[in-house]
């Protein structure tokens, strides 16, 4: 048992090992195996280059002489080659069906099958197994593409989107009985299992692999803390940045925090209190959620170099006293 400091403590694995036996890619370049990786970096090549002409129609939507709203400022980027190109009839899929899954979904069926090729495992061994399935993905960009015109939808659409599916049809095709997860780790924080964490038992011991990019849950229901943030920052002029996180109470039970910057131009001779007033209100209404509001000032709640509200380590602050708050309704510590 080894403790990582934070939370409860993560069993290890002491003698069993695993290794990378296989691998199949999409990369840049045209690169899609292991040996086209190695030439290209052998040559030093430089794989960035212009948006593809059967991508989109790069002018209407880059503008290189200046930034400007709804434009990208630059045209180049890290393409892939022949993302349509996708044999669906192999992997038992309709057409139709194919059309609506996101390239995600049809390159990791690709790579999966190309990497167990590559290992020389015969899938028709692991059919039936306890085998497990997780895989990283992100961006829902192709599932917006289609519900932003309502007859681009239809039966496919959700499926074809979801992040969990991406796993699931590997499961699928290859019929393995373990556990099957998508994971998003863009933003993790902590290896301890808490909110949003996500693990597997093996022979009684648990491990973690990884966070469900701080996805907060509250009595058995999943809240993205970019929600609650949405709503707090567009709840009044005088409410700036914030961060929604999780956070334990003595007991250990989960519940909603969030630290608000306040804009003291914009109170009106309102109290801070006032403002954490509204925005559990506000909170309430959209969401159906109660929480706890940490009201503080301009620049006060913590962001990287460029900009980006740091969550993990606004709670850590939070837990270390390391705020000054104007308002908080969380209970002194005992």
């Amino acid at each position: 048992m080894t403790d990582w400091g934070v939370g409860m403590p993560v069993a290890l694995p002491k003698t069993d090992a695993f290794a990378i036996v296989g691998l199949g890619c999409r990369l840049p370049g045209g690169i899609t195996d292991l040996a086209g990786l190695w030439e290209a970096l052998e040559a030093g090549r430089d794989l960035v280059g212009p948006v593809p002409d059967d991508r989109f129609e790069a002018g209407r939507f880059v503008d290189t002489a200046m930034a400007r709203p709804g434009k990208s400022y630059t045209d180049l980027g890290g393409f892939l080659t022949d993302i349509a190109g996708f044999d669906a009839a192999y992997f038992g899929i309709s057409p139709r069906e194919a059309a609506h899954m996101d390239p995600q979904h049809r390159l990791l069926l690709e790579t999966a099958v190309e990497a167990l090729d590559d290992a020389a495992i015969d899938p028709d061994t692991l059919a039936g197994s306890d085998t497990c399935v997780f895989t990283g993905v992100s961006d829902f960009s192709y599932g917006g593409l289609q519900m932003a015109g309502a007859r681009r939808m239809n039966a496919y659409s959700m499926a074809g989107a979801a992040h969990a599916i991406a796993a699931n049809r590997l499961s699928h095709f290859f019929d393995l009985r373990g556990p099957s997860m998508a994971i998003d780790t863009a933003c993790s924080s902590g290896p301890f299992l808490r909110t949003g964490d996500l693990g597997f038992l093996l022979e009684g011991e648990l491990y973690v692999t990884g966070r469900a990019k701080d996805l907060i849950i509250v009595n058995g229901r999943n809240v993205h803390p970019q929600d609650i943030e949405r709503v707090s920052e567009t709840t009044d002029p005088a409410t700036g940045p914030c961060a929604a996180f999780a956070l334990p109470d003595p007991s250990g039970t989960e519940r909603v925090v969030l630290v608000q910057e306040v804009r003291p131009l914009h109170l009106d001779g309102r109290t801070p209190a006032d403002l954490a007033d509204l925005i559990k209100r506000r909170l309430a209404q959209e969401l159906r959620l109660a929480a706890h509001v940490v009201i503080v000032g301009p620049m006060g709640v913590p962001r990287t170099t460029s900009g980006k509200v740091q969550r993990a380590r606004a709670r850590d602050e939070l837990r270390s006293s390391g705020f000054t708050p104007l308002h908080s309704d969380l209970p002194a510590p005992a």
